[in-house]
């Protein structure tokens, strides 16, 4: 469980024994406004909810294909999905273009900094659980 300094509260939940996800890896945010999620498996896809749609509308799903993103522009015509492997072609596109522009990578992608972040986020994890209470994360 994750706290917040704005008082939102957040939860992390892995499993490698999940009976029927593969690479089921997904990110999902609620508000008060909506939620979106993301899931690995249906890579090309977004869930949205807003709340103005009411309870019942549900999640709606979003092809996230479209000509307006800057990198499809390299790929397949709207509606043709993309795979796995073509993420890493455009991370490795994304990283030599900013490095011949000498500009950071950041916010599209992660920098060292996001990585120190995220280390510092694993060994509070580890500390908590170990403690059995809240821990802070530095900077």
């Amino acid at each position: 469980m994750l706290r917040f300094e704005n008082g939102a509260v957040g939860l992390i939940e892995a499993s490698k024994l999940a009976t029927g996800h593969y690479n089921s890896l997904i990110i999902e945010v609620n508000g008060s406004e909506g939620s979106i999620r993301f899931d690995l498996e249906r890579i090309n896809e977004l869930e949205v909810h807003l709340a103005k749609d009411g309870e019942l509308s549900g999640f709606r799903r979003i092809l996230v294909t479209q000509r307006t993103h800057p990198y499809l522009r390299f790929w397949w015509p709207p509606g043709h999905v993309l795979g796995w492997e073509h993420t890493f072609t455009h991370e490795v596109y994304h990283f030599l273009t900013r490095l011949a522009e000498g500009k950071d990578v950041a916010p599209e992608a992660a920098n060292f900094r996001d990585g120190l972040r995220v280390m510092r986020i694993i060994e509070a994890i580890a500390e908590s659980s170990e403690k059995g209470t809240w821990v802070n994360v530095a900077g």
